[in-house]
């Protein structure tokens, strides 16, 4: 029945009568209005809220809020809200329905932060530097892993041990932050070994490198090949060197890293025997000495007289003679040498002249 005045009239069988009046008041619809709507402070923020007033209807109401994004909630007014749409179902006492649609909220402010792409480099190429890019910040700074500051801007000056680390990038913009996350991988330098330095005899044939030189997935590149069976083995063998020379190999691992060493191949000089000494006591060339008989240690040197009498002999490392013989002095004149260096390279002996002056 309509809103409005009713008038009802009875009558039994002996045509008595009674009259009633009634009134039918029909509740008002439902309104609602949104009362406040605070929009989000960032993308990620859950800060919106919406507040609704209802007017009309008949108490009690029942709420059916829903979102795009999954959200529900029964209660009138709804708080710690993400950015999107947001509907709204009111039913009141009498099953009457009204509905808000789309009602939109939307982020006040938005701050992307991009970092740089991973690092992967060699230990020796430090420092590294990361450089940080932002849309929509006021403020920027790296952060390690466990959020402690490095750097208040978007550069990064890092020198590290090897290892693998994270950092972050983040900018901001009041209560809006982004972060970018940037692994680092830091790859340590190859080992290598070139060898202990070596003393060799003029053209002598000699083997370089370490026991190992270096891991045997490596490779490797010795200085001066054209002295070199193969300046690409990792224990190369010397060709025909009559001189002391400097070898250095470099070693290059799987991801690119590099180092070196270097060793030392001496070429042993001949010894340099005196044809005379003046073992005078005045401090001035009083003992005869054989330069680089030091070199030998197996040498015997021999002294003899004309007549084939061993005067002096030294054996092992060598000891200058003083030009005594049983603790006296020889005389003035030529005595004769022998030098047996009692190596293969040297299988004659060297023998001449040593004259003592005064």
């Amino acid at each position: 029945m309509e809103e409005g005045s009713y008038q009802l009239i009875l009558t039994d069988l002996y045509l008595c009568t009674d009259t009633f009046q009634l009134q039918i008041d029909e509740p008002g619809m439902i309104a609602v209005s949104i009362e406040d709507l605070t929009n989000t402070s960032c993308p990620d923020s859950q800060d919106g809220s919406i507040s609704i007033n209802v007017a009309g209807g008949q108490p009690d109401f029942d709420f059916a809020w829903t979102s795009t994004d999954g959200f529900s909630s029964t209660d009138e007014d709804i708080t710690g809200l993400d950015p999107g749409f947001y509907d709204l179902i009111i039913q009141d006492a009498n099953g009457c329905q009204v509905s808000l649609n789309s009602i939109p909220l939307v982020f006040l402010g938005d701050v992307t932060a991009f970092g740089p792409d991973g690092l992967s480099d060699c230990v020796d190429a430090a420092p590294f530097i990361l450089e940080g890019e932002n849309e929509g910040g006021l403020s920027e700074q790296w952060l390690d892993i466990n959020g402690n500051t490095l750097s208040s801007d978007s550069i990064l000056n890092l020198t590290a041990e090897p290892g693998t680390y994270q950092f972050i990038y983040q900018a901001t913009d009041g209560p809006c932050v982004d972060q970018d996350t940037i692994e680092v991988v830091i790859w340590g330098l190859p080992e290598v070994e070139a060898g202990e330095d070596q003393f060799v005899f003029l053209e002598e044939p000699s083997e370089l490198g370490g026991d190992p030189t270096t891991d045997s997935e490596f490779s490797v590149e010795w200085s001066l090949g054209d002295l070199l069976e193969d300046s690409t083995v990792f224990n190369p063998m010397t060709i025909g060197l009559n001189m002391t020379t400097l070898f250095t190999v470099t070693v290059t691992d799987l991801n690119g890293c590099m180092s070196s060493d270097s060793v030392l191949v001496n070429i042993i000089p001949e010894i340099d025997v005196p044809t005379g000494f003046t073992p005078n006591g005045d401090g001035q060339n009083d003992l005869w000495e054989i330069s680089n008989v030091g070199f030998y240690d197996n040498t015997v040197v021999e002294v003899y007289n004309r007549w084939g009498d061993m005067l002096y002999r030294s054996e092992g490392v060598f000891q200058p003679w003083d030009g005594t013989y049983k603790q006296n002095m020889l005389p003035i004149g030529t005595y004769y040498y022998v030098i047996n260096i009692n190596e293969p390279e040297f299988p004659d002996p060297f023998t001449g002249p040593v004259t003592i002056i005064r």
